[in-house]
């Protein structure tokens, strides 16, 4: 079976089952497009909003597959003086291109920074990070950093400009940086 079918099968079955979620929750879908890819995120939130479940897929230009899976812990917080949600939690990461294959079980989480001074504008940085001994096939470490700003325009849709850097080690070469550049998006809520 040809490894990229899997993987993007293996993501929108989690697509599918977050779905399948009781009624009573929040779901988010992200999409942001950047010069050299697009990246597609569902997440879902139960409604006691206390854990966070997602899936992404990213598409980077010669044809690059790259996809997680994730589960959070999710809450406020206070980080000086600005309202904050949070999450902590795993992140199953993988990649799929011509020679290489990898996967990797890491670590991670994000903060929302919202600014009461401009009512919508937030800021959100994440950072996960799977170590080689939790890296599988071709992968010796894989990890995933995103930084972006965001402009609630509607009630349900924000706006965001964002940095994404994704890097891991390949097997008996050097690292190699998978995805990073500048990206424009936007986030629906439901």
């Amino acid at each position: 079976m040809n490894i990229a079918y899997h993987s993007v099968s293996s993501v929108l079955t989690t697509v599918v089952l977050c779905l399948g979620f009781a009624s009573a929750q929040a779901i988010e879908t992200a999409l942001t497009l950047g010069d050299d890819s697009a990246y597609f995120k569902l997440s879902v939130s139960p409604d006691i909003a206390k854990a966070n479940f997602s899936a992404g897929y990213l598409y980077h230009q010669g044809a690059r597959h790259i996809y997680h899976l994730d589960a959070h812990a999710q809450g406020q917080t206070v980080i000086g003086n600005l309202p904050t949600t949070t999450g902590i939690g795993i992140r199953g990461m993988g990649f799929h291109q011509k020679e290489h294959d990898g996967h990797g079980l890491g670590l991670g989480g994000y903060a929302i920074v919202n600014i009461p001074e401009v009512p919508g504008l937030s800021v959100k940085g994440a950072l996960h990070y799977a170590p080689s001994i939790t890296s599988f096939d071709d992968a010796e470490g894989i990890g995933w950093c995103e930084l972006e700003g965001r402009y609630r325009i509607i009630q349900n849709a924000d706006t965001t400009l964002g940095y994404r850097y994704i890097r891991s080690g390949i097997d008996n070469s050097e690292r190699q940086t998978l995805d990073s550049g500048f990206y424009l998006g936007v986030n629906l809520h439901f």
